[in-house]
């Protein structure tokens, strides 16, 4: 039913625009995954402090000033004793520093995992491009993102979601 108590749809005349505040309009995701095998491009960082582009995704905002809800997963490998730093950022502007991201004392597999409500304030229209960074912190290791082998690949992925004000 479209009225009453017990309506379920919103129907909006032709040339109206429903405004819902603090609801998703849009979301997008960029992932790297195979669940069947390694053939997918994994990524080495054995430089001190050197930081590498891991993924990013982007939007194109449908409304002004909303806000951008990031979520990331991004799994790294190594042995023990490294560590390794990440970096998220919007555009050309660094919105996260995590010296900390991935910190192992043996060998293991860790996601780096970033919840973060970002506030842009752009106007309808602007395309915003998040990406992940990576750097190894621990000299004489090697700290391995989007770990593929003959098993398969981790799951990683960077997820936007406009969210209307």
């Amino acid at each position: 039913p479209t009225s009453g108590a017990n309506a379920d749809t919103i129907l909006i005349p032709s040339g109206q625009t429903l405004h819902a505040p603090e609801h998703v309009i849009q979301s997008t995701q960029s992932t790297h995954y195979s669940p069947t095998n390694g053939n997918l491009t994994r990524i080495d960082i054995n430089t001190l402090n050197t930081y590498t582009d891991i993924m990013n995704a982007s939007i194109t905002t449908k409304s002004a000033n909303s806000k951008i809800l990031v979520f990331t997963s991004c799994v790294a490998y190594s042995g023990s004793n490294t560590r390794g730093r990440g970096k998220l950022f919007r555009n050309s502007t660094q919105i996260v520093f995590d010296p900390y991201a991935w910190h192992y004392t043996a060998t293991d597999m860790q996601p780096w995992v970033v919840n973060f409500i970002d506030t842009p304030s752009v106007a309808a229209g602007t395309t915003l491009t998040y990406k992940i960074q990576a750097a190894n912190a621990q000299n004489g290791t090697t700290l391995s993102l989007k770990y593929s082998d003959s098993m398969g690949t981790t799951f990683n992925a960077l997820t936007l979601m406009e969210i209307a004000q």
